[in-house]
């Protein structure tokens, strides 16, 4: 019996569900049937993503996995099918967007960016320099689409933006440095053995100080207005997260884990509700 939600990773994305949630109080005030819709089409698009990328860790860097121990019980083609199982069934969700064109676009680009991030000829993952961005832009599609189905760019949506993609970044550098061990046994270059722990710590100390100039700005903006408290939380909590990241010795693993807090997440959705009474 296979176990669907070891193959899919839920465990490794589900809490990552908490910024559809987000990006749709964001858009919107109200409660309606459609936030099942967004949150199933995340869910799948996320378990395409994790699956496939299982899928050609095993098939190129040899890496033993669960989707590794399901491709000898099945066989090879049965797996990469059950991979794009999701992909197949988010297609039944696709119509729902095609009221919003700018949404389509930026779910089909989460989609594109983890087929190309995982899957030869391109599987971007084993570009050094290149994972990096690749990981934070289909991160922050995967939030976007859902404050695109409701309303237009404005200044709120460009805050989180910039706290999505900041959470994918911070969260894609403890990968890399919780799997710096195993990635140097598979030879895949990732852009944290290309630079050392030691320097790859420097680069994530000084984004950390140009993050807090850019939330800075944005408490600038939000001085006037009851979005103040947003760029707030942001700073206070980040502030402590990178006190436990910029450590040699941290365990990279666990502070990962725990990289978008409930708490962070309970509070954004709290201001955002108090904000549309």
């Amino acid at each position: 019996m296979i176990d669907l939600l070891n193959f899919y990773r839920v465990g490794d994305w589900i809490k990552v569900l908490g910024l559809v949630l987000i990006g749709y109080f964001a858009a919107t005030s109200y409660f309606e049937f459609s936030l099942i819709i967004h949150l199933i089409a995340a869910s799948l698009s996320m378990a395409f993503a994790r699956a496939l990328n299982n899928y050609y860790d095993t098939k190129i860097q040899k890496e033993k996995n669960y989707v590794d121990y399901v491709s000898k019980e099945i066989g090879s083609a049965k797996t990469l099918f059950l991979c794009f199982l999701p992909l197949i069934l988010l297609i039944f969700f696709i119509k729902f967007y095609l009221s919003s064109f700018l949404s389509l676009s930026v779910l089909l680009l989460a989609i594109a960016l983890a087929y190309v991030y995982s899957a030869p000829p391109f599987r971007f993952r084993n570009k050094t320099f290149i994972e990096l961005p690749i990981n934070v832009i289909g991160g922050i599609c995967a939030f976007a689409f859902v404050f695109l189905y409701y309303s237009l760019p404005n200044l709120l949506f460009y805050f989180f933006i910039f706290s999505i993609g900041w959470y994918y970044f911070i969260a894609e550098c403890l990968h890399q440095l919780g799997d710096f061990k195993k990635d140097k046994k598979v030879r895949r270059i990732t852009t944290a053995i290309k630079l050392g722990k030691v320097k790859f710590l420097n680069m994530l100390k000084a984004t950390s100080f140009f993050a807090f100039i850019i939330s800075s700005i944005f408490l600038y903006k939000f001085i006037d207005t009851k979005f103040l408290v947003l760029p707030i939380i942001f700073i206070i909590i980040n502030f402590m997260r990178m006190l436990k990241i910029l450590k040699l010795k941290s365990d990279f693993d666990k502070i990962r884990t725990k990289i978008y807090g409930v708490e962070e997440g309970l509070l954004y959705l709290l201001s955002l509700y108090l904000f549309q009474i």
